[in-house]
């Protein structure tokens, strides 16, 4: 509630009447709750270790009374996934490895698991990894999403001060933040590019025509005298002095018809 009652603020002061239905501060609240409910390994094992999931497989499949159900579920944890659960100063060193094994043409680092979970044994393995969600607050992985999560909100209070229009837009890109592991990591990226380059599309159309770059000078055609032409500065020199066929002129730069180069 404390991060909305920023959003809703910039709002209502780009939008004293409210005639946009404060659709940014709504659409604000939807993203960032699901955002705080980010996947990873724990959650993950919490969701594939619960009752209610047993059953809408069990319904799924349709198996009767007498059949025998088996189910596996594949995991692929890498250095990342295992990293978040560390303290922000030790889950820089796994990570830092895993980049540069990456950066000399390896593949990253990942453990193919297969647990079956209508087994005791893979049961209580998700159970015992779902239990430790009370390090997820002192985990690498929280601290990197409520900074995410700031520089988003900051970016839509920013954009809101400045156009309406703009900071809804913003907001509306918490959507890209979805999925688990390289999936997630490529929404972030792609947040985080539209956050860096939101100053541009900011910028007012009158602005960006003084910065586009000026047009070629064209040669002059016309001139009074020989004596009061002056050529750009920015134009391509003239060609070297030679007498001129038409007035004799003995430099090219201050014939009336010059020719071009």
């Amino acid at each position: 509630m404390k991060r909305l009652q920023s959003v809703l603020a910039a709002e209502r002061e780009a939008d004293p009447q409210g005639a946009q239905g404060f659709a940014t501060t709504r659409e604000m609240a939807r993203w960032l709750a699901l955002w705080m409910a980010f996947d990873d390994i724990v959650r993950v094992a919490d969701l594939k270790s619960r009752a209610s999931r047993w059953a809408r497989v069990h319904g799924e499949v349709k198996a009767g009374e007498d059949d025998l159900l088996m189910v596996y579920d594949h995991f692929k944890p890498g250095v990342p996934e295992f990293a978040a659960m560390l303290p922000p100063s030790l889950a820089q060193r796994p990570v830092r490895w895993d980049r540069n094994r990456s950066a000399n043409g390896k593949k990253p680092w990942a453990l193919p698991l297969k647990i079956g979970t209508h087994s005791v044994f893979g049961m209580v393995a998700l159970r015992t990894l779902a239990a430790t969600k009370f390090l997820r607050p002192h985990g690498s992985r929280f601290a990197t999403e409520q900074q995410m999560i700031e520089k988003w909100l900051q970016g839509v209070v920013q954009g809101t001060q400045r156009g309406w229009q703009l900071g809804h837009e913003i907001a509306l890109c918490g959507r890209l933040i979805k999925g688990y592991g390289s999936t997630n990591e490529r929404g972030k990226d792609n947040l985080l590019h539209v956050l860096d380059h939101r100053r541009t599309a900011a910028v007012p159309t009158a602005q960006r025509r003084r910065c586009m770059p000026r047009a070629k000078p064209r040669w002059p055609t016309k001139a009074a005298s020989c004596s009061t032409r002056r050529w750009c500065s920015t134009a391509r020199p003239p060609a070297p002095s030679r007498r001129c066929r038409s007035t004799g002129c003995a430099s090219r730069a201050a014939c009336p018809t010059p020719k071009r180069p």
